[in-house]
């Protein structure tokens, strides 16, 4: 219960943040402004079967409620989770040793729309680690490109 007495005051911090747009969020939390960070997102997944020559292509949405879609194509330990869930579907249906690749673009606080994971690694290779990860792509659109 007390934590759902924070849930007002942040909501309506987010509607007033919609009148002193477009750069009311870049010195806010992330916490306070996520739809204004992260305003931009298209995923495809995509996997293959070398074996047999058969791909797949695959957006989140499919398997996923649209608010679940959103989180995790703004989060690449997320995207590395789906990743190896789909590799596992299909391993469960009776494709071995699939690929799976995404194509994750985003736009963050404004930015023009950039690369978040290298779409040349296979993710179902890739281990979950809490070290830096060499398949998320670095931001490399300055903030002031808009």
């Amino acid at each position: 219960m007390g934590r759902d007495v924070g849930i007002f005051p942040r909501l309506m911090l987010g509607v007033l943040l919609i009148f002193f747009r477009p750069s009311c969020c870049d010195a806010l939390p992330e916490r306070l402004c996520r739809q204004e960070r992260r305003s931009l997102t298209r995923a495809i997944f995509t996997v293959t079967h070398p074996a047999s020559g058969r791909t797949w292509s695959i957006k989140p949405e499919d398997y996923l409620k649209p608010h679940q879609a959103m989180k995790i194509t703004t989060k690449p330990n997320l995207i590395l989770l789906f990743g190896h869930h789909l590799a596992e579907e299909k391993r469960r249906e009776g494709y071995e040793n699939v690929e799976v690749r995404a194509r994750v673009m985003v736009s963050l606080n404004g930015r023009q729309p950039q690369l978040l994971i290298d779409p040349n690694v296979d993710l179902a290779k890739e281990k979950v680690s809490s070290l830096p990860a060499r398949w998320i792509v670095p931001l490399t659109t300055p903030l002031g490109s808009r």
